[in-house]
């Protein structure tokens, strides 16, 4: 007898009795990653709660909560994380942002509070602003913004924009075994980007036919 077919049996004469408090709520419907226009609305909401900075630090500088919490900015605009010997260079873009972050009396000080925030604030927000691009899809149910989703979403942004040119990969991930082409494994960002874009032009094409027939 397989293990399979051993625990499908176990399973019909012996029910697992479900944990108290565990959602019922299918898993499968939940993204297993970023839509494009899920990134550009993290970005709106992210300027709107003054938190663009702290974004800044877990996506762009890929920290992780532990650092982005102790992180700060030295006297050239350099960016001082714990467990780096050096500071880290900062794009002059960038600074204005993470100042602002910085000099931020009440910011989010924990890495349990940064992960309250980007599965509640955030997340919520994201979804709302979402609505407004596309009413038909259940945002709120389906997206997920916890700090391993925004860490993937850097990675595949800096494979992109080093051009999979492994040293420069590995010195943003600051991780001398990082992989670039670990993204090979899954459908990559670029193939998502057009597949979005392609299913946008094609909703669009569906609006204007249902706007000149007169229908909802």
């Amino acid at each position: 007898m397989t293990r399979s077919i051993a625990k499908d049996e176990m399973r019909t004469t012996s029910p697992r009795r479900r944990a108290s408090g565990r959602s019922t709520k299918d898993r499968s419907t939940k993204l297993p990653y970023l839509p494009t226009a899920a990134q550009r609305a993290i970005w709106v909401v992210a300027a709107r709660h003054h938190t663009t900075g702290l974004m800044l630090l877990l996506t762009q500088y890929y920290l992780t909560p532990e650092q982005a919490c102790s992180a700060g900015l030295d006297d050239h605009g350099a960016l001082v994380a714990d467990g780096f010997a050096r500071p880290i260079l900062v794009d002059p873009l960038d600074l204005p942002a993470l100042g602002a972050w910085f000099a931020k009396t009440r910011r989010l000080k924990t890495p349990r509070s940064i992960a309250t925030y980007l599965a509640g604030r955030l997340r919520k927000d994201v979804s709302a602003e979402l609505r407004r691009v596309d009413p038909n899809i259940e945002w709120q149910a389906r997206l997920t913004l916890r700090i391993q989703v925004l860490r993937r979403w850097a990675r595949e942004v800096a494979v992109l924009d080093c051009g999979d040119e492994e040293a420069e990969y590995k010195e943003f991930c600051h991780d001398d075994e990082a992989d670039p082409i670990e993204h090979m494994r899954q459908l990559s960002a670029r193939s998502r980007r057009v597949l979005d874009d392609a299913a946008a032009v094609e909703a669009k094409c569906i609006a204007t036919i249902r706007a000149q027939l007169g229908l909802p």
